[in-house]
């Protein structure tokens, strides 16, 4: 067996797999001795440096090799002092490579930020390696539709995330590009096996599953953001390798990863692979962050269920995760912090919200739309003495022109979840903001439908 592991080193290095050569080597060095597989495991190393560092056209070291793009993305927002730390390092490192890019995408509402990078990165500008972007200034920060706004700029080659307090280094972008031209169209997730400490956020894979699965961006603002992006692309590719860092089992370290593959029978396709050395990124958290914020907990809990309702290939597990999500949402409505939740979901403080009176005549109802159905429901209830509506409108806004549903009919539109999972927490939640106590209705269910699914 020995025998055969060194072969097929020897056979990987040939071809130019450093990567599997590497791992093969470094199993017999823990059984045989480090001293006597050192050499080989370094001239790994150099031979995959020379194949990416140099500027000239690579040696294939295999007929067919083609060095992939890759395309670092990062999302800011308010967040000048972290890229001031890590920008200039991140181009340094870039720039002696071949076939990448860093591109910024600012979300704030001045221009400082983009000031200093144009000056500061001028010389990166120019030589096509950086480019920044102002982008529609953000009300509050939203992890997926952050990351999810580069989908029109990576049209080939790899997608990377980098957020603003991470740091690239030579060796880590080596073997990113190794990974990439010893498997193919892979994902490779760059988490160092620590919760909290900014690098489970670190995703690369190709443009293609990047702009066709992208980040849910209908989950809470912040966790489990990464994880629905690698779940998109493995519902879409489920063969692809997952490569992830040496001692990381994925599918063991992640909760929601195990229920994948043992409720819904998901294929563990991880490859365990050394990533290169990485510098702790500048605002780590301790491990158990989460667990100190009721907010934060449930963040993690209601994204990391719904997420699973999204790609769950069987009725077993669409079942089990969909029963799941709804105790997570049930905790949640129960919980003091709902009226911090509500915010996330409409998007709005409860002090910038519209004035509304508190009197027993208003209505809460959800509608699809504003179209001329629910104002026909409107009509009806104001002949019968409400004076006030709180709407909230989950589907797509109607085209043309609306119907004027009048100044007393408030409408929200919920940011979080989707009708078959979240209606009756959408209604919890707007009762929450504005501490309405009234009985629920809706145009869409009977009072009988609406009495079980939507009544606190």
């Amino acid at each position: 067996m020995k025998n055969l592991r060194s072969t097929q080193a020897a056979h990987a290095f040939k071809k130019g797999h450093y990567h599997t050569a590497r791992n093969l080597y470094r199993s017999l060095a823990a059984e045989l001795g480090e001293h006597l597989f050192a050499n080989i495991i370094e001239l790994c190393n150099r031979a995959e440096r020379a194949r990416f560092l140099n500027q000239r056209a690579p040696r294939s070291g295999s007929p067919g090799f083609q060095e992939e793009h890759i395309t670092y993305c990062v999302p800011i927002f308010n967040r000048l002092g972290d890229l001031k730390k890590t920008l200039l390092h991140n181009l340094d490192v870039l720039s002696q490579f071949r076939h990448v890019k860093l591109i910024v995408n600012l979300f704030d509402r001045d221009d400082e930020a983009y000031l200093w990078i144009t000056q500061a990165g001028a010389v990166y500008l120019d030589a096509g390696l950086l480019s920044v972007n102002q982008m529609p200034p953000l009300k509050t920060w939203h992890f997926p539709r952050a990351k999810n706004s580069f989908a029109n700029l990576v049209q080939t080659g790899f997608y990377s995330s980098l957020d603003g307090d991470n740091y690239l280094t030579v060796e880590e972008v080596v073997r990113t590009k190794q990974a990439m031209a010893e498997f193919g169209p892979c994902i490779i997730h760059h988490f160092s096996g620590t919760w909290g400490d900014g690098t489970c956020g670190r995703v690369t894979l190709p443009a293609r599953l990047y702009r066709e699965g992208g980040y849910n961006n209908n989950l809470f603002p912040r966790q489990f953001d990464e994880f629905s992006l690698i779940l998109n692309a493995l519902n879409i590719e489920p063969a692809s390798p997952l490569v992830v860092r040496e001692g990381v089992e994925i599918f063991r370290k992640s909760h929601y990863m195990g229920l994948l593959k043992d409720v819904d029978g998901w294929v563990d396709t991880s490859l365990q692979c050394n990533l290169g050395a990485e510098i702790t990124p500048e605002n780590p958290k301790v491990t158990n962050y989460t667990q100190k914020s009721a907010v934060l907990r449930l963040f993690g809990k209601i994204n990391g269920y719904y997420s699973l309702t999204r790609v769950a290939r069987t009725e077993a597990g669409k079942w089990r995760f969909h029963q799941q999500l709804q105790i997570e949402l049930r905790k949640a409505e129960s919980s003091d912090v709902l009226p911090a939740l509500a915010e996330y979901v409409f998007n709005h403080q409860r002090k910038t919200l519209p004035q509304a009176p508190t009197a027993q005549n208003t209505r809460v109802a959800l509608v699809k739309r504003c179209d001329l159905r629910a104002l026909a429901w409107i009509a009806r209830q104001r002949s019968e003495g409400v004076s006030q509506f709180l709407v909230v409108e989950f589907g797509e806004p109607v085209t043309g022109t609306s119907p004027i549903l009048g100044k007393d009919v408030i409408v929200l539109r919920p940011e979080v979840g989707d009708e078959l999972s979240f209606s009756g927490f959408w209604l919890r939640c707007l009762k929450a903001l504005y501490n309405i106590p009234h009985t629920l209705q809706t145009p869409h269910l009977s009072f009988a439908q609406l009495a079980n699914q939507c009544e606190a």
